[in-house]
């Protein structure tokens, strides 16, 4: 893989809403620190959910065409795709990838990542679906009863 470092920020309401900042300063934060750490660096700045569904531009078609190093987000569950793909992630708020994803303080420290084993993925994989409801026994109010 290439050293390059796929940004993939949240929608703008995120940022204001739970850290206080704009989209933009995060952009601009992570592609400073990132190039200084000798990293390229690509946006991909999400289109809408139709617009990942009709184009090429989901997550893990640009992890492999791309050849990406690492991704980087923030309050998404983008890390777990890219631990799918075998890209480590690195996080700097809220994900879905648990202890997998390195957090964006440790790599600033040490600039290590971590490299989950195909087990340690399978292993969260399960763990995520034995946690996940149905949509049917949500609109059913089932997930509440159990």
């Amino acid at each position: 893989r290439k050293k390059t470092a796929l940004l993939c920020p949240s929608g703008s309401h995120i940022f204001p809403n739970y850290y206080g900042l704009t989209k933009q300063k995060w952009i601009q934060d992570k592609t400073e620190q990132l190039t200084k750490k000798g990293w390229n660096v690509i946006l991909r700045d999400k289109p809408s959910r139709r617009g990942r569904e009709i184009n090429d531009n989901k997550l893990y078609e640009i992890l492999v065409k791309e050849r990406i190093g690492l991704t980087v987000s923030l309050h998404s569950v983008g890390p777990v795709e890219s631990l799918l793909c075998g890209v480590p992630s690195i996080s700097d708020g809220a994900h879905g990838g648990g202890e997998l994803v390195t957090p964006w303080t440790e790599f600033l420290k040490t600039e290590e990542l971590r490299l989950p084993s195909q087990q340690q993925i399978f292993d969260w994989v399960d763990n995520i679906l034995s946690e996940t409801f149905h949509k049917t026994e949500v609109y059913k109010g089932e997930w509440n009863a159990i």
